[in-house]
């Protein structure tokens, strides 16, 4: 089966009970009918591609409305990690944030397929035992890992042995060439391969994870500043009389 001189599959009439040999007539039609389905294939492959990337488009979008419309660092998060584990086939995918000054990671959103596991929220990955994971965040490079390397670090591998992973897909979050964490796809039941679409598309919601997270940080940051003094630290004024009136109500 050829479409456009590229070969896509076969058809295949079987005798079983004689040698049966077919004419030139049969050939033409047997021919025929593999143009047909080769189109059919190609038609229906066509199809499929364009339900993904509308799918994929779709997604895109509502994460992107999500960072913009709201300043709910965990909210904006859950988005972005649930759109990611959807458009990838992923069975999870964490977002973590990273610290530069203690060389640890700490997951700070997760999206699973199948909640029946525990989820890892909040516990503060170190990173000296694991230098490869660190390098990749700080050289901003895509690292993937699979239980069967065995350049894996043990500590590493202790993780995998731990939450049930087979494969790994780290994308750093970088933010004006500054990491801020990482988006990590999970697999649980295969060592998957990823393709160069599937890792662009992962570095593209990446993106927008880095994005959130500064932007979560500068809105507390502003908060902070107009309700504490800049000399001293201490609450002022105005949180006071709005503390008040909360503890009122």
């Amino acid at each position: 089966l050829v479409y456009e001189d590229e070969p896509i599959g076969f058809l295949v009439f079987i005798e079983t009970e004689a040698e049966r040999r077919f004419t030139d007539e049969e050939r033409q039609v047997a021919a025929a009918l593999g143009e047909q389905a080769a189109a059919a294939i190609h038609n229906a492959q066509l199809l499929r591609r364009t339900a993904v990337q509308k799918r994929r488009l779709e997604l895109l979008l509502e994460s992107t409305r999500a960072i913009s419309s709201s300043v709910d660092l965990d909210e904006v998060l859950e988005i972005v990690a649930r759109t990611a584990g959807e458009l990838l086939g992923s069975q999870e995918c964490r977002i973590q944030e990273y610290d530069p000054v203690g060389n640890t990671v700490r997951p700070v959103a997760l999206w699973q397929r199948m909640h029946d596991e525990p989820a890892p929220i909040g516990q503060v990955v170190p990173l000296g035992d694991a230098p490869r994971d660190r390098v990749f965040i700080e050289a901003c490079e895509v690292l993937e890992q699979r239980y069967s390397d065995p350049e894996l670090p043990a500590a590493t591998r202790a993780l995998f042995d731990e939450y049930g992973d087979r494969a790994r897909l780290n994308v750093p979050l970088v933010f004006n060439g500054r990491p801020v964490g990482a988006l990590v796809l999970v697999e649980k039941e295969r060592e998957r391969h990823w393709s160069e679409d599937e890792v662009a598309l992962a570095k593209a919601l990446a993106e927008q994870a880095a994005v959130a997270i500064e932007h979560a940080r500068l809105y507390k940051r502003v908060q902070d500043q107009a309700v504490t003094d800049g000399l001293t630290g201490l609450y002022n004024h105005r949180h006071f009389y709005d503390r008040l009136e909360r503890e009122i109500a």
